[in-house]
C-alpha cells in the first residue's frame, strides 16, 4: 500500500504529460509533423535503393530534413503560449484540482514536447536505418550501417531535447510571441556565422553531431 501511495503522483503526472503530448500532436502542425516525418522516411528509402553506394550521405540527408521538418513543426507548436491557452480553456484549472502547480505544468509541456518530437523523427528514422541495415553487403557496410544507427539514435534525442527546451523558454519568456522567439533564435545565429564565424547556432551544433558519425558528410 506505501508503495502504491507513493507512486500515485507520478502516475498522475505521467498522465498530464501523456495527455499534453496528446493535445500537441492533436494540433494542426503535430498531424502535419506526422506526414512530413513518414513522406521523408519513404522518399529517402527509395534514394537508399537506388543509391546503395551513397548510403551514410543519404541517411545524414534524411536526418537533416527530420529536423527541419517535422521536429520543426512540433516545436513551433510548441512555443505557442500555451499557459494562456491553457487557462482559456480551463486546461490549467483542472491539473490544478488534481494537485499541480505551474512548475510541474510547465515540466509536463517540456518532456511531452521532447517526447513527441520525438515520436516524428525517431520512427521514421528507425524505418530508415532498418532499410540502410537490410540493403548491407558485406562485413563493412554492416558495421557502417550500424554506426549510422547509433548516429540517427544520439541525432533524434539531441534534437528532441535541445528544440523542445529551446521552444518552452521561448514561450515562457515571450510574452505571446513564442514562436517567433523561437524561429529567431534558430536562424538568427545560423545567418550571423556568415558575418561572425565563432557564432553557435542550433543547426552548426546538429551538422557536428552528424559529422562525428557520418565522416565526411554534410549535417
Amino acid at each position: 500500500m506505501a508503495s502504491s501511495a507513493l507512486s500515485h503522483p507520478a502516475r498522475r503526472f505521467a498522465d498530464l504529460v501523456a495527455l499534453s503530448e496528446r493535445r500537441l500532436g492533436d494540433a494542426f502542425g503535430g498531424r502535419i509533423a506526422r506526414l512530413y516525418g513518414w513522406g521523408i522516411a519513404v522518399s529517402y528509402s527509395i534514394a537508399l535503393v537506388v543509391m546503395k553506394s551513397r548510403a551514410e550521405a543519404i541517411v545524414s540527408q534524411s536526418l537533416v530534413a527530420l529536423a527541419w521538418i517535422p521536429a520543426g513543426l512540433v516545436a513551433l507548436g510548441a512555443a505557442r503560449d500555451q499557459t494562456h491557452l491553457d487557462d482559456e480553456n480551463g486546461f490549467v484549472a483542472l491539473a490544478e484540482q488534481r494537485g499541480f502547480d505551474a512548475q510541474s505544468l510547465e515540466l509536463a509541456r517540456l518532456i511531452a514536447a521532447a517526447r513527441r518530437i520525438a515520436r516524428v523523427t525517431g520512427w521514421p528514422a528507425l524505418a530508415l536505418v532498418l532499410v540502410n541495415a537490410s540493403l548491407a553487403r558485406g562485413t563493412e557496410a554492416l558495421l557502417r550501417s550500424v554506426i549510422s544507427a547509433l548516429g540517427a539514435g544520439v541525432f533524434v534525442l539531441c534534437v528532441s531535447v535541445l528544440l523542445a527546451a529551446l521552444a518552452r523558454a521561448s514561450a515562457v519568456v515571450s510574452s505571446g510571441r513564442g514562436r517567433l522567439t523561437f524561429a529567431a533564435a534558430i536562424f538568427v545565429p545560423h545567418l550571423a556565422h556568415a558575418l561572425l564565424p565563432w557564432m553557435p547556432s542550433v543547426p552548426r551544433m546538429l551538422g557536428q553531431l552528424l559529422r562525428i558519425f557520418f565522416a565526411g558528410e554534410n549535417g
